[in-house]
């Protein structure tokens, strides 16, 4: 037992994290989830002051706090040198080139002045792949099925899990796991499984002007939602056919915001599924998810866990 060991969960509008240690089952959660809301197009010196004060503030909790960080990050971003890559204008422009490592490390020690630890070190992974991670875990804690996890919201992410592990390689999977680029109809998937394929859909089809799938539920009538979701759904089954048939998954793991419209698509999805022997789950807790998996990509246990 090497003490606690503070995940982190960071999006474009939040920072989120708690404290985990190991257990008989592997990494199991030791404190509720703290989450601050944080500007992803302010400044890079405020980006990152908010960030370490959360960071302190979660180290502070702890009583026996490891010095390990584990940070589940969006892309792009160099996770083996921890270091931003984000584009000109998006989410964390500012931060372009930033070596986020450094700078949580610098948080760790000024949390850590009482000489708890002398060991700092800070791990970085793909966000998509810590909820995958950390979602199965709660629906197979003994680690003993296989998964895939997509996550709907301003884009699609995705994570193929066996045994409690990542697969990031394999026949019929995409590179790193990743369907996002995966070229799909006259685009990427990204473009069809993402908030802006409906939003574009609802005014090309419907005249309907929204910013989003909540206003879209809120706004649309029930026939011009029927046929949004029903046309998203035929899409789906198109993308997750071919990877069923390669990676023979136990369980489809479906969380992001869009999951949130779960009445609307889940019925004619789990009536698809049935046949295929193929569980179906809603995964809402996105950021304790994320959480959670971030501890077990950044620092993977032992094989006696299962999750290496």
């Amino acid at each position: 037992m090497r003490g606690d060991i503070v995940a982190v969960d960071i999006g474009g509008s939040h920072i989120s994290s708690l404290l985990v240690n190991e257990g008989a089952n592997g990494y199991e959660r030791c404190s509720p989830l703290f989450t601050n809301k944080v500007d992803g197009g302010a400044s890079r010196e405020r980006i990152l002051s908010e960030w370490r004060e959360h960071l302190n503030n979660t180290i502070a909790r702890s009583a026996n706090f490891s010095g390990r960080i584990a940070v589940a990050m969006p892309g792009p971003f160099d996770y083996e040198r921890g270091v931003g890559l984000f584009s000109s204008g998006g989410k964390f422009s500012r931060l372009q080139g930033t070596s986020l490592r450094e700078a949580f490390v610098g948080a760790a020690a000024g949390a850590m002045r009482d000489g708890r630890s002398k060991d700092r070190t800070v791990n970085f992974a793909n966000d998509a792949a810590c909820f995958g991670l950390g979602a199965s875990k709660k629906i197979d804690p003994d680690r003993q099925q296989s998964a895939i996890a997509i996550t709907l919201g301003t884009g699609v992410g995705s994570a193929f899990i066996r045994h409690g592990s990542l697969v990031t390689s394999g026949p019929g999977i995409p590179p790193g796991g990743e369907v996002y680029a995966q070229p799909f109809h006259d685009a990427s998937a990204d473009d069809y499984f993402s908030t802006r394929w409906f939003v574009r859909s609802a005014e090309e089809e419907y005249g309907l002007v929204v910013a989003g799938v909540k206003e879209l539920l809120e706004t649309a009538d029930p026939k011009a939602l029927a046929a949004i979701f029903s046309t998203f759904n035929h899409n789906l089954h198109q993308l997750l056919q071919p990877l069923f048939t390669a990676f023979q998954p136990d369980n489809l793991l479906i969380g992001g915001n869009i999951a949130r419209a779960w009445p609307y698509f889940a019925p004619e999805l789990e009536a698809w599924l049935a046949p295929r022997s193929i569980r179906l789950h809603q995964a809402l807790d996105g950021e304790s998810s994320a959480c959670l998996g971030a501890a077990m990509a950044c620092f993977p246990l032992p094989d006696k866990t299962g999750q290496r």
